[in-house]
């Protein structure tokens, strides 16, 4: 049994670092680096379903990966890990396959002041209620 000066979880945390000799520097970029990554990937995306072949065959990966994660034997949580990846796996197929026989794939627009759209007022003349007196 060790002694309690011994245990890690005791010391402070100055002395810890002394004892490893190693640092870690801060990188501070507030999320930038992820916001690229994460621009980078829908720009990846978008060039890859905008092509039927590639984009057919990027969808049948995406079915076929958490499929292969049924056939390898595992316990019940790792099974049931796979059916939920294999289950989101399978709407996000039947979302981009209908974008993708549409033809054209959207690209998301981000509105460079912020505002949104006003919505349309009630009383709007292009709308009518249904069995009112159109002249």
């Amino acid at each position: 049994m060790r002694a309690i000066s011994e245990l890690n979880f005791l010391r402070p945390r100055a002395a810890l670092s002394e004892q490893k000799k190693e640092q870690m520097e801060i990188f501070v970029d507030f999320g930038l680096l992820e916001l690229l990554a994460a621009l980078g990937v829908g720009a990846l995306s978008h060039v890859i379903y905008s092509r039927k072949a590639v984009g057919t065959l990027f969808l049948v990966l995406s079915a076929l990966a958490p499929s292969a994660l049924l056939l390898i034997p595992a316990g019940p949580a790792h099974r049931w890990l796979a059916v939920l990846c294999l289950a989101t796996a399978l709407v996000n197929i039947a979302v981009v396959a209908a974008v993708m026989q549409r033809g054209e794939v959207p690209r998301l627009r981000i509105p460079s002041n912020g505002l949104r759209r006003k919505p349309s007022p009630v009383g709007d003349s292009r709308i009518s209620e249904v069995g009112s007196n159109q002249r």
